[in-house]
């Protein structure tokens, strides 16, 4: 890795969304305190091998007050004159600029400090832009059929853009990663009966941050776009639906596919249905299956922009984050972070090994790969 020029900050701050709300019971609490958990007991402790002292910024009551600060998030959506919900996340989620109450409440949180996210809004994004506060943002990357779930890092900052461009995932390592698991599918009993020339629209969870709509709020789902739908149907030899396991039974876009008598619901393996040389088309929302098609010589139809864009190139620029760069798993090593943050205590940067399933088991995501995945592994 590129070594950048020392960062100036007294300590790492985790945090993520703290606008999104979540339903428990009659009362609303934080719908990503796990994910910043989840990342600090990640990264911390190499963090901590290295001398850099942190903290997390959670909307989490149950927090550790020694090792984390306490966001009100209550209290800001008050001073927004909006009422605690998810149809006004939504209105918040969909905004690019921050409101100045939220720049407010962030600005003695994050003093002197390098803050590392966890899948960050871009109202949060342009908040710590506005402070002059340096940051990382964690994405789960759309490939999730690699030996462990990837990720791909953002940030503000010019030399932690192009340090992290030198720990960048080959695309000749994914190319042979979805060549192994087709090399597997051809053992493997089709999964369905499917017809030369056949279409595979994926669901998606109703509620998830990539179906907000772009403007007023809101979700989006097939519903929307049910006309479109029988068309694709018909220009198909056969269509199949692909429901999310994470989706409700009823929800908007399942209601949709049920409009269209000639689809049929699979709950087939992803992977096995995108290896299938009958399967031509893969369509969705924007579902990441859309990105993973590309490596199964698939056509794709999608219906709403992507949240994020995993083809970009583009560094840090007019106060807006650079492009997002898949990272090897070496972030997960304390030499990493050492050799990003120009430590002179940094350990010796060793060649990235992938750990199968480490981080898809800390994350409790083994769905949609366990069926053919481990087959590869």
């Amino acid at each position: 890795m590129h070594t950048a020029r020392r960062l100036k900050f007294t300590q790492v701050v985790f945090t993520g969304d703290l606008l999104r709300p979540f339903a428990h019971g009659s009362e609303w609490e934080s719908a990503t305190w796990k994910n910043i958990r989840w990342l600090q007991a990640h990264v911390a402790p190499h963090l901590e091998r290295l001398g850099v002292d942190h903290r997390s910024l959670t909307w989490d009551p149950h927090l550790n007050p020694k090792k984390s600060t306490y966001f009100d998030t209550p209290a800001l959506y008050d001073r927004l004159g909006l009422e605690l919900g998810m149809v006004s996340w939504t209105i918040l989620a969909s905004l690019k600029s921050a409101p100045a109450a939220l720049i407010d409440q962030l600005a003695p949180t994050v003093k002197d400090a390098l803050v590392i996210g966890y899948e960050m809004p871009d109202l949060m994004l342009d908040a710590l832009t506005e402070l002059g506060v340096p940051y990382i943002d964690v994405v789960l990357h759309a490939v999730r059929f690699m030996p462990d779930l990837m990720f791909a890092m953002r940030t503000n900052h010019p030399d932690l853009h192009e340090s992290l461009s030198f720990n960048r995932v080959q695309e000749a390592d994914i190319l042979s990663r979805a060549a192994d698991i087709k090399a597997k599918a051809a053992w493997m009993s089709a999964p369905v009966d499917a017809a030369p020339g056949s279409l595979v629209i994926f669901g998606q969870v109703h509620g998830d941050r990539s179906l907000v709509a772009t403007e007023g709020g809101g979700f989006c789902s097939l519903e929307s776009h049910l006309q479109e739908l029988v068309e694709l149907c018909h220009s198909h030899a056969h269509a199949y639906f692909k429901p999310h396991p994470y989706d409700v039974q009823e929800s908007p876009s399942v209601r949709a596919i049920r409009h269209i008598g000639s689809v049929e619901f699979t709950s087939a393996n992803a992977y096995h249905l995108m290896a299938q040389d009958n399967i031509r088309t893969i369509a969705a929302l924007n579902s990441s299956c859309l990105f993973e098609a590309r490596y199964f010589d698939k056509e794709t139809v999608r219906f709403k922009p992507c949240l994020y864009d995993f083809d970009a190139h583009h560094g840090p620029r007019d106060g807006l984050p650079g492009a997002l760069l898949s990272q090897t798993p070496s972030w997960l090593d304390a030499a990493f972070w050492g050799e990003l943050l120009s430590l002179e205590t940094a350990p010796s940067l060793a060649v990235a090994q992938w750990m199968p399933d480490r981080l898809r088991r800390s994350m409790n995501a083994d769905w949609g790969y366990g069926q053919i995945g481990k087959v590869v592994a």
